[in-house]
Order: structure tokens, then sequence, then C-alpha cells
């Protein structure tokens, strides 16, 4: 939130705008259209808590980083 306000302050970004145009076009669809970046920073986007891929039984068994098998 904090770097938002800075960006916001600085002319970067409009905290009410949205996220959909900052993203890679590959990633672009109407359903993020309405996310803005306030949204993000203050977690009311509506994302998953984890990406749909991941394998719940796999991050069960291997608590400490279930993000592991995710590449850079």
């Amino acid at each position: 939130a904090l770097v938002l306000a800075q960006l916001a302050e600085e002319g970067v970004v409009d905290p009410e705008g949205s996220i959909n145009g900052l993203l890679p076009k590959n990633v672009r669809a109407e359903k993020w259209r309405d996310v803005t970046f306030f949204d993000l920073a203050t977690h009311r986007a509506g994302l998953p808590t984890t990406p749909p891929n991941i394998d719940i039984l796999y991050n069960l068994l291997n608590a400490e980083d279930p993000y592991a098998r995710f590449g850079e």
C-alpha cells in the first residue's frame, strides 16, 4: 500500500485505475477490467488465495514452501 501511495503521489498510477492496462497482453481479460490498484492493495480484488493449478495435497505434505515448484 505504501508503494501505491508513493506512485499515486508521483502521478505514475491512479489508485482507482484498472490494472488491466499494465498486465501483459496474454493475461489481460475482461474479468480484470474492474480490478483497481486500490483493490489489490486492500486485498479486495477477489483473487484466489492460491493459483488454481497448485496441488493442495503436495502443499499439505510440503507446507514449508507451497510455491517451491513454481518457477521464476
